[in-house]
């Protein structure tokens, strides 16, 4: 019966979560350790952005579990965690043995890991349990980031630059994959299901996201081979390569963290956090709905199409080739896999306007450009958030609920994956340019930034104005 109500993927990781973890484990760390012997260069380097990956994604995770809940003593808790996260990382080292130094993490994963703190433990009200949760998937998606990148060198012959691209992309994409696993058991768990039963269920509900990055991935390598991307020097080994080893970081995220999860002792403390965090996006919500009925959601929306049109005919690069089909290969990537065309409908105009209206600005403000990898790279991570409110969405439409109901529901059960997915994968990328791995993980990071803010802001009206297109005022 178990079986029937959470699937198989459920099944495998809440029934037998020990042999399933350990399993997992020792086949991504010899997977690893095949790949990196045969690159050692290029080993060392993805291995040194695994230590820095633990530092600046999982300490973030563990503070935010024992901050206070007030908001006083929480904001004085992030900023002292923060300072001595700071002043350990510049003193410490100096503490540190030549021969130990090598498995120490650089200051800036340290920073890094402040910041994250800082904005994981202060809008908590908004996250809930989602961060505390996702311990598990934190650790999980460095290994699955490792053990993907263990595959990719055994079987390609990519560049440094290349590896550290793929590899920032699998730890963003896993670590998206855990949040949603954290995020559903917490919403099974106050629903009233026991912990096995929540694990499962969350693993199967997060089967889906994990296949669309997975698509999302192949995508990415695809757009690097049509006419004007020849400087990446790709062939369909890179994408076949690419997308199984994507595969493999987020499988290993979703059945890690779901297996962990369902051996995790709780309490009703966990559905008290989860209604009480609904209960406060709602009241923070609600004035926004009541100026965002669907004629005001169709206006804004057809603003943004005036605006994405001009800067089609201004920006001199606003949409190459490659980005345009990365940015279909996204919104296909969401039909097939939420088994909706709405969904698909509503990454393609997202992605689509905000590439298009990003690129117009950044050239108007005489940013440098990115490089062409860097640029897909984030946006292949932007459509992989872009998914979490689109799955939401989906789930949230009902013939009982206007338009603007079903966004609210959309905007309640999506937004706080996506704030803190947005961190995690903001995160990936910048560690990887810590790491000396990719230079360009900075600049991605930023555009990634860019993609987050715009994609969350334009989320509500696009899916009230899709709605009430299809006959749902």
């Amino acid at each position: 019966m178990e079986r029937e109500r959470h699937g198989q993927v459920g099944a495998l990781a809440a029934d037998r979560p020990l042999l399933t973890a350990i399993v997992i484990a020792f086949g991504l760390v010899a997977l690893a350790i095949i790949g990196f012997n045969g690159r050692p260069a290029i080993g060392l380097a993805i291995a040194d952005l695994g230590i820095n990956a633990i530092c600046a994604l999982v300490v973030p995770t563990a503070l935010s579990t024992i901050a206070p809940k007030s908001v006083k003593p929480r904001t004085a808790f992030a900023l002292i965690a923060t300072l001595l996260l700071i002043a350990g990382a510049r003193s410490v080292p100096a503490l540190i043995s030549y021969d130990l130094s090598a498995f120490m993490p650089r200051a800036s994963s340290v920073e890094i890991a402040g910041g994250l703190t800082i904005w994981f433990v202060l809008l908590r009200p908004l996250l809930g349990d989602a961060v505390g949760l996702s311990i598990a998937a934190s650790v999980s998606a460095v290994l699955g980031a490792l053990g993907a990148a263990g595959l990719i060198l055994s079987g390609t012959d990519v560049s440094l630059v290349d590896m550290g691209a793929l590899s920032s992309l699998s730890l963003s994409a896993g670590l998206v994959v855990g949040v949603s696993v954290a995020a559903e058991f917490s919403q099974q768990f106050a629903r009233g299901g026991s912990t096995h039963q929540a694990a499962g269920a969350a693993a199967h509900l997060a089967a889906a996201p994990a296949a669309y990055a997975t698509m999302i991935a192949a995508g990415l390598v695809i757009a690097g081979l049509v006419p004007g991307a020849e400087a990446l020097e790709w062939n369909w080994r890179t994408v076949v390569y690419g997308a199984v080893g994507l595969m493999i970081a987020t499988a290993t995220t979703l059945f890690i963290t779901a297996a962990t999860l369902s051996l995790r002792p709780t309490s009703e403390k966990i559905a008290v956090v989860e209604n009480h965090r609904r209960q406060n996006f709602r009241g923070w919500w609600r004035p926004i709905r009541e100026v965002l009925p669907p004629r005001s959601a169709i206006s804004i929306s057809a603003i943004l199409f005036i605006v994405t049109i001009v800067a089609l005919f201004e920006a001199s690069s606003a949409l190459t080739l490659s980005k345009f089909v990365l940015v279909v290969a996204a919104a296909l990537a969401a039909g097939i896999a939420f088994v909706s065309a709405r969904t698909g409908l509503f990454v393609f105009i997202a992605l689509f306007v905000n590439v298009v209206v990003i690129n117009w600005f950044c050239e108007l403000a005489g940013t440098v450009p990115l490089s062409l990898l860097a640029e897909l790279c984030a946006i292949a991570a932007a459509g992989i958030l872009y998914g979490q409110i689109a799955l939401a969405w989906r789930d949230a439409r009902s013939p009982r609920r206007k338009a603007h109901e079903a966004a609210e529901v959309a905007m309640i059960d999506g937004v706080y994956r996506y704030l803190v997915s947005a961190a995690f994968s903001v995160g990936a990328f910048l560690v990887s340019d810590v790491a000396g791995l990719w230079a360009d993980g900075s600049d991605a990071a930023r555009h990634l930034t860019l993609l987050a803010i715009f994609g969350l802001v334009v989320s509500a009206p696009l899916m009230t104005a899709i709605s009430a297109a299809f006959g749902r005022e």
